[in-house]
Protein backbone atom coordinates (compact mmCIF):
# COMPACT_ATOMS: atom_id res chain seq x y z
CA UNK A 1 0.00 0.00 0.00
CA UNK A 2 1.20 3.63 -1.08
CA UNK A 3 0.40 6.54 1.11
CA UNK A 4 0.70 10.43 -0.02
CA UNK A 5 -1.36 13.64 0.16
CA UNK A 6 -3.33 15.14 -2.61
CA UNK A 7 -2.35 18.69 -1.44
CA UNK A 8 -0.86 20.70 1.24
CA UNK A 9 -2.01 23.98 2.22
CA UNK A 10 0.73 26.47 4.86
CA UNK A 11 -0.16 29.28 6.79
CA UNK A 12 2.61 30.86 8.90
CA UNK A 13 2.63 33.83 11.04
CA UNK A 14 5.44 35.60 12.76
CA UNK A 15 5.29 38.78 14.77
CA UNK A 16 8.05 39.62 16.70
CA UNK A 17 7.72 43.45 18.75
CA UNK A 18 10.68 45.35 18.81
CA UNK A 19 12.56 45.29 22.51
CA UNK A 20 12.19 48.12 24.49
CA UNK A 21 15.16 49.39 26.79
CA UNK A 22 14.68 51.04 29.48
CA UNK A 23 17.97 52.46 31.29
CA UNK A 24 17.94 53.12 34.97
CA UNK A 25 20.73 54.55 36.66
CA UNK A 26 21.90 54.62 40.49
CA UNK A 27 22.09 57.89 42.67
CA UNK A 28 25.04 56.22 43.80
CA UNK A 29 28.43 58.00 41.80
CA UNK A 30 30.60 55.29 39.56
CA UNK A 31 27.59 52.91 39.73
CA UNK A 32 27.13 51.17 36.38
CA UNK A 33 24.00 52.41 34.56
CA UNK A 34 21.04 48.83 35.27
CA UNK A 35 19.26 47.78 31.79
CA UNK A 36 15.83 46.42 31.80
CA UNK A 37 14.39 44.94 28.39
CA UNK A 38 11.44 43.21 27.54
CA UNK A 39 10.09 41.26 23.79
CA UNK A 40 7.17 40.01 22.66
CA UNK A 41 6.88 37.62 20.11
CA UNK A 42 3.84 35.25 18.07
CA UNK A 43 3.57 32.48 16.21
CA UNK A 44 1.26 31.06 14.33
CA UNK A 45 1.46 27.64 12.04
CA UNK A 46 -1.23 25.49 10.64
CA UNK A 47 -1.23 22.96 7.15
CA UNK A 48 -3.90 20.89 6.05
CA UNK A 49 -3.73 18.41 4.20
CA UNK A 50 -6.25 15.39 2.44
CA UNK A 51 -5.47 11.87 3.56
CA UNK A 52 -5.91 9.55 0.48
CA UNK A 53 -5.56 6.36 2.41
CA UNK A 54 -3.45 4.89 -0.13
CA UNK A 55 -3.93 2.92 -3.32
CA UNK A 56 -3.27 -1.18 -4.03
CA UNK A 57 -2.27 -0.47 -7.64
CA UNK A 58 0.34 1.96 -9.05
CA UNK A 59 -0.85 3.41 -11.95
CA UNK A 60 0.10 3.04 -15.66
CA UNK A 61 2.78 5.69 -16.19
CA UNK A 62 3.18 4.17 -20.16
CA UNK A 63 2.36 6.85 -22.34
CA UNK A 64 2.42 10.82 -23.63
CA UNK A 65 -0.86 11.67 -21.35
CA UNK A 66 0.02 9.60 -18.09
CA UNK A 67 -0.30 11.03 -14.99
CA UNK A 68 -1.16 10.24 -11.23
CA UNK A 69 -3.83 12.48 -10.86
CA UNK A 70 -6.51 10.44 -11.71
CA UNK A 71 -4.82 7.57 -9.65
CA UNK A 72 -7.77 5.81 -7.77
CA UNK A 73 -7.19 5.97 -3.87
CA UNK A 74 -9.17 4.71 -1.18
CA UNK A 75 -9.97 7.85 0.93
CA UNK A 76 -11.64 10.96 -0.81
CA UNK A 77 -12.89 12.58 1.69
CA UNK A 78 -10.56 12.27 4.79
CA UNK A 79 -8.35 15.61 5.91
CA UNK A 80 -5.63 16.14 8.87
CA UNK A 81 -5.54 20.06 10.09
CA UNK A 82 -2.04 20.93 12.27
CA UNK A 83 -2.69 23.83 14.39
CA UNK A 84 0.06 25.57 16.63
CA UNK A 85 -0.13 28.80 18.06
CA UNK A 86 2.68 30.62 20.37
CA UNK A 87 2.84 34.14 22.26
CA UNK A 88 6.32 34.63 24.32
CA UNK A 89 7.02 37.09 26.65
CA UNK A 90 10.45 38.06 27.84
CA UNK A 91 11.88 40.49 30.78
CA UNK A 92 15.38 40.91 31.78
CA UNK A 93 17.14 42.60 34.07
CA UNK A 94 20.82 42.98 34.14
CA UNK A 95 23.58 44.91 36.18
CA UNK A 96 26.97 45.27 35.18
CA UNK A 97 28.93 43.75 32.30
CA UNK A 98 30.73 46.99 31.50
CA UNK A 99 33.98 48.28 31.02
CA UNK A 100 35.61 50.00 34.19
CA UNK A 101 38.46 52.37 33.95
CA UNK A 102 39.63 51.32 37.66
CA UNK A 103 38.29 47.31 38.05
CA UNK A 104 38.32 46.56 33.98
CA UNK A 105 35.39 44.82 32.97
CA UNK A 106 32.97 44.18 35.85
CA UNK A 107 31.04 40.93 36.38
CA UNK A 108 26.98 41.21 35.06
CA UNK A 109 24.36 39.63 36.99
CA UNK A 110 21.08 39.11 34.65
CA UNK A 111 17.49 38.18 36.52
CA UNK A 112 15.13 37.54 33.79
CA UNK A 113 11.03 35.73 33.70
CA UNK A 114 9.87 34.22 30.57
CA UNK A 115 6.25 33.51 29.74
CA UNK A 116 4.65 30.69 27.23
CA UNK A 117 1.89 30.72 26.01
CA UNK A 118 0.67 27.74 23.85
CA UNK A 119 -1.89 26.48 22.06
CA UNK A 120 -1.50 23.28 19.92
CA UNK A 121 -4.40 21.31 17.86
CA UNK A 122 -4.04 18.22 15.73
CA UNK A 123 -7.56 16.76 13.99
CA UNK A 124 -8.18 13.92 11.72
CA UNK A 125 -11.83 13.76 10.53
CA UNK A 126 -13.93 11.95 7.52
CA UNK A 127 -17.12 13.14 7.24
CA UNK A 128 -18.70 11.09 4.34
CA UNK A 129 -18.02 7.19 4.84
CA UNK A 130 -20.52 6.22 1.97
CA UNK A 131 -17.96 8.26 -0.58
CA UNK A 132 -15.24 5.99 1.44
CA UNK A 133 -16.65 2.72 1.32
CA UNK A 134 -13.69 0.96 -0.44
CA UNK A 135 -11.66 1.62 2.54
CA UNK A 136 -13.93 0.84 5.17
CA UNK A 137 -15.02 -2.44 4.18
CA UNK A 138 -11.40 -3.11 3.99
CA UNK A 139 -10.89 -2.33 7.07
CA UNK A 140 -14.19 -1.91 9.25
CA UNK A 141 -12.75 -1.65 12.68
CA UNK A 142 -11.45 2.04 12.15
CA UNK A 143 -15.01 3.01 11.35
CA UNK A 144 -16.63 2.50 14.67
CA UNK A 145 -19.60 5.21 14.35
CA UNK A 146 -21.54 5.68 11.11
CA UNK A 147 -21.85 9.36 11.31
CA UNK A 148 -18.20 9.73 10.40
CA UNK A 149 -14.65 9.32 11.43
CA UNK A 150 -12.88 11.92 13.71
CA UNK A 151 -9.82 12.05 15.89
CA UNK A 152 -9.32 15.48 18.01
CA UNK A 153 -6.27 15.98 20.45
CA UNK A 154 -5.82 20.06 22.50
CA UNK A 155 -3.07 20.65 23.95
CA UNK A 156 -2.49 24.22 26.01
CA UNK A 157 0.18 25.07 27.50
CA UNK A 158 1.22 27.90 30.13
CA UNK A 159 4.82 28.09 31.21
CA UNK A 160 6.69 30.59 33.73
CA UNK A 161 10.38 30.32 33.83
CA UNK A 162 12.84 32.75 35.90
CA UNK A 163 16.37 32.35 36.10
CA UNK A 164 19.41 34.06 37.78
CA UNK A 165 22.66 34.40 35.82
CA UNK A 166 26.22 35.89 36.03
CA UNK A 167 28.95 36.17 33.66
CA UNK A 168 32.05 38.27 32.82
CA UNK A 169 33.46 38.74 29.49
CA UNK A 170 37.21 38.19 28.54
CA UNK A 171 39.65 40.97 28.88
CA UNK A 172 40.53 41.24 25.61
CA UNK A 173 37.20 40.82 23.75
CA UNK A 174 34.64 43.09 25.43
CA UNK A 175 33.14 44.08 22.31
CA UNK A 176 31.97 40.93 22.11
CA UNK A 177 28.87 40.04 23.85
CA UNK A 178 29.07 36.10 23.04
CA UNK A 179 32.10 35.71 23.95
CA UNK A 180 32.01 35.15 28.14
CA UNK A 181 34.44 33.68 29.92
CA UNK A 182 31.88 31.91 32.07
CA UNK A 183 28.38 31.64 32.49
CA UNK A 184 27.01 30.66 35.96
CA UNK A 185 22.61 30.32 35.77
CA UNK A 186 20.03 28.93 38.63
CA UNK A 187 16.32 28.64 37.20
CA UNK A 188 13.03 27.19 37.74
CA UNK A 189 10.69 26.34 35.03
CA UNK A 190 7.13 25.83 35.99
CA UNK A 191 4.33 24.21 33.64
CA UNK A 192 0.86 23.35 33.44
CA UNK A 193 -0.86 21.22 30.45
CA UNK A 194 -4.38 21.25 29.30
CA UNK A 195 -4.92 18.11 27.46
CA UNK A 196 -8.04 17.92 26.07
CA UNK A 197 -8.89 14.75 23.82
CA UNK A 198 -12.29 13.19 23.35
CA UNK A 199 -13.52 11.64 25.35
CA UNK A 200 -11.54 12.90 28.40
CA UNK A 201 -9.60 16.04 29.97
CA UNK A 202 -6.94 15.91 31.73
CA UNK A 203 -4.57 18.61 33.64
CA UNK A 204 -0.56 17.89 33.92
CA UNK A 205 1.53 19.97 36.14
CA UNK A 206 5.31 19.99 36.14
CA UNK A 207 8.44 22.06 38.18
CA UNK A 208 11.75 21.01 37.52
CA UNK A 209 15.07 23.14 38.77
CA UNK A 210 17.41 24.00 36.30
CA UNK A 211 21.19 24.87 36.28
CA UNK A 212 23.92 25.84 33.11
CA UNK A 213 27.55 26.08 34.17
CA UNK A 214 29.54 27.39 30.90
CA UNK A 215 33.93 27.74 31.36
CA UNK A 216 36.37 29.04 28.68
CA UNK A 217 39.76 27.84 28.87
CA UNK A 218 40.94 30.28 26.29
CA UNK A 219 40.13 30.65 22.60
CA UNK A 220 39.89 27.20 21.56
CA UNK A 221 38.53 24.91 24.53
CA UNK A 222 35.38 25.12 25.94
CA UNK A 223 32.99 23.64 28.64
CA UNK A 224 28.75 23.95 29.03
CA UNK A 225 27.23 21.56 31.34
CA UNK A 226 23.09 21.66 32.16
CA UNK A 227 20.93 19.75 34.45
CA UNK A 228 17.57 19.80 35.82
CA UNK A 229 15.65 18.02 38.74
CA UNK A 230 12.32 17.37 39.13
CA UNK A 231 9.96 18.58 41.95
CA UNK A 232 6.46 17.67 43.63
CA UNK A 233 5.11 15.46 41.49
CA UNK A 234 8.06 15.24 39.25
CA UNK A 235 10.29 13.86 41.76
CA UNK A 236 12.92 11.24 40.93
CA UNK A 237 12.85 13.19 37.06
CA UNK A 238 16.54 14.08 36.41
CA UNK A 239 19.06 15.16 33.54
CA UNK A 240 22.92 15.77 33.30
CA UNK A 241 24.67 16.49 30.55
CA UNK A 242 28.45 18.50 29.67
CA UNK A 243 29.82 19.32 26.29
CA UNK A 244 33.73 19.51 25.60
CA UNK A 245 34.31 21.96 22.86
CA UNK A 246 37.50 22.03 21.19
CA UNK A 247 38.20 24.68 17.72
CA UNK A 248 41.13 23.28 15.79
CA UNK A 249 43.09 25.36 13.86
CA UNK A 250 42.16 25.95 10.12
CA UNK A 251 44.91 23.94 7.60
CA UNK A 252 45.55 25.37 4.38
CA UNK A 253 45.29 23.02 1.75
Amino acid sequence: MIGSANWVRKINILIKIPAIQLFCRFLAQGQSPALSRLSMAISRNTVEHEDNGGIEVEPNLEGQNATTSATDVFLNNAQTRYQHQDLAYTHYFQLGGKPDSIKGITRAYTLSHQLLLGDYRYKFFDNDLDADTAFFNRFPILAPDSRGVRHFIQHQKIENSFRLSTFKLRANRASEAKDERDLLELGAIYSIHFLKQEPSDSTINTLFLTGKWNLSFGERLRLETYGHLGALGNIGDYRAQGTLLLILENLDS
